[in-house]
């Protein structure tokens, strides 16, 4: 498998203005498993913080182009949607992130027919 996360930023005065970062991706299934306290990333909060202003908000993306699965199971019944939401704020409160950047791609859309899709 390739890895097309790079930890690149620019100099700061590039960046001086830049109001939220989304470090990309984390896989929206891992989000479903009770119990779970790790949270894998190509890097971390703390290292990318001090490459941006003090005021710019870190956040996590999840999901993703084509990472619809642990979406669909989340939004199944109440106690998964909770299990996510709860599994979240772990998340958060561990990476010591700002937020997070939900990002389903065409939910409710049939991927099994791309005609849809331009």
């Amino acid at each position: 498998m390739h890895d097309r996360q790079h930890n690149v930023v620019p100099e700061m005065t590039l960046v001086s203005d830049v109001t939220h970062v989304a470090l990309a991706f984390m896989r929206s299934d891992i989000f479903n498993d009770v119990g779970r306290s790790e949270w894998p990333l190509f890097t971390t909060v703390e290292e990318i913080r001090p490459k941006f202003a003090r005021e710019t908000a870190i956040q996590i993306a999840i999901g993703g182009w084509g990472d619809t699965a642990g979406f669909e199971r989340a939004a199944e019944t109440p106690e998964t949607r909770e299990t996510f939401a709860r599994n979240v704020k772990a998340m958060l409160d561990a990476t010591g992130a700002d937020g997070v950047d939900i990002d389903w791609e065409y939910p409710g859309w049939d991927s099994s027919d791309s005609s849809g899709l331009q």
